[in-house]
């Protein structure tokens, strides 16, 4: 009667009319609950077929889960491979701002802020060098002379793209 709900014309689904009324119940549910809810949300997305890894991700952010910087890096998988670099950036991003969940953290995160770079060079290409400044300390701590050589490549390549030629070279 209030038109708060609208249903989809099978009957199967409903949403609500305006996002201010969604958004003002939710947060009129208290947190911990929130947070249940988010976790089952993410259960029952999971338990799909081949499941929307953005949809997973966001419900396990919200649920406060640790698995949500994998189900990130596989949403960010899924933006690159479609082009949508600047989406998988924002995927990765988020993804290595949580906390691992395994020993290697330090590798995976370098290489997942050093792909971040890459996946910024076109359109923030400043933001990128910021990334690959960071990136590069905790690439020679790995001891891991590939990944410190294409780094630096890339931070030449980088230098270039704003106008730093000699820099670069």
């Amino acid at each position: 009667e209030r038109h708060l709900l609208a249903a989809s014309p099978d009957g199967s689904r409903v949403r609500f009319v305006h996002a201010l009324t969604r958004e003002a119940l939710y947060e009129s549910v208290t947190p911990p609950r929130r947070r249940l809810w988010h976790e089952r949300a993410a259960a029952a997305l999971m338990e799909a077929d081949s499941p929307d890894p953005d949809a997973v991700a966001f419900h396990l952010q919200h649920a406060g889960d640790a698995r949500a910087r994998e189900w990130l890096v596989r949403a960010a998988d899924r933006a690159q491979r479609a082009y949508a670099w600047l989406t998988a950036a924002d995927r990765l991003r988020s993804a290595t701002s949580l906390p691992a969940s395994h020993a290697d953290s330090d590798d995976e995160r370098c290489r997942l802020l050093f792909r971040l770079a890459r996946l910024q060079r076109f359109s923030f290409p400043d933001e990128a060098l910021d990334v690959l400044d960071t990136t590069s300390s905790l690439a020679r701590t790995l001891n891991d002379p590939v990944l410190t050589f294409d780094m630096l490549f890339q931070r030449g390549v980088l230098l270039g793209y704003v106008n730093q030629f000699r820099a670069g070279i």
